[in-house]
């Protein structure tokens, strides 16, 4: 069945079938829930909600799964039922699903929102945000290490909170990451001791950070690397490092003094 604008559409196509005429369709789920919410009004607070509601549809075909993140699952096509069913049961394995989603899609972490990184492995809310305020004011450092309770990674990460202050002059900020699972890095990273920087999971889908950047090891690890990215989100300096031995500190800050001048 045809609505409205795709009968106007075809009827132009047939009386001028010269012209390169196209439309495309864009599902609406969700799109009021979403104008009234509280990530819309903080994204168009100048705007009415029936606006809102229109710009999400729009964005929808630039970027659906960055668009629909923003709205709570549970309206988008569950279905009538969903309420007869254990409510944090069916949350949670919605949450899992676009958790999913994101993490076999990808993001680009120059441009994602906060409602779409915080579905990232390894991400919460409060990281998500702390990205964003990041992103254009700070560089950024990314530590591959290969796998937890290892020798040369415990000796690793702990070493860079001597240097904290460092980062903090360059303008830097320091991401860890490695394909171990949440667990495995909250209870080693409580052994290390409080770190200052962020500490990721790349275990699900495993290794996919690891890989985007080129990486992971066949054996299913990453290299031990460092990426600095600048405030531009370009990629200025790779070390992919020796796996038994860290990174010197003093290479690291040579690399960051560069990006200042």
């Amino acid at each position: 069945m045809y609505n409205e604008t795709e009968r106007s559409a075809l009827k132009i196509k047939e009386v001028k079938p010269e012209r390169d005429l196209y439309y495309v369709i864009v599902n609406e789920a969700g799109a009021s829930v979403y104008s009234a919410s509280k990530v819309a009004q903080d994204e168009f607070a100048d705007l009415e909600a029936a606006m809102r509601g229109n710009i999400s549809i729009a964005r929808r075909l630039q970027d659906p799964l960055a668009e629909l993140v923003k709205i709570d699952p549970k309206s988008i096509g569950v279905g009538l039922y969903q309420h007869d069913v254990n409510q944090k049961l069916l949350g949670q394995t919605l949450h899992n699903v676009v958790e999913s989603c994101v993490n076999n899609v990808g993001v680009d972490i120059n441009t994602a929102s906060v409602s779409l990184l915080k579905y990232v492995s390894g991400i919460n809310d409060r990281s998500a945000k702390n990205i964003i305020q990041y992103r254009e004011k700070k560089n950024v450092v990314i530590s591959f290490v290969p796998a937890a309770w290892t020798p040369v990674c415990s000796d690793q990460w702990p070493g860079y909170n001597i240097a904290r202050s460092l980062f903090e002059k360059y303008n830097t900020i320091l991401l860890g990451i490695t394909v171990d699972n949440i667990p495995t890095l909250h209870a080693w990273t409580n052994e290390m001791g409080e770190l200052w920087f962020p500490v990721l999971s790349d275990f699900w889908p495993h290794g996919a950070v690891a890989e985007k950047y080129g990486v992971l090891r066949s054996d299913g690890v990453s290299e031990r690397a460092i990426f600095i990215i600048d405030k531009k989100g370009l990629i200025r300096y790779i070390d992919i490092h020796d796996i038994n031995t860290r990174p010197k500190l003093e290479v690291l800050v040579k690399e960051l003094d560069k990006l200042e001048k």
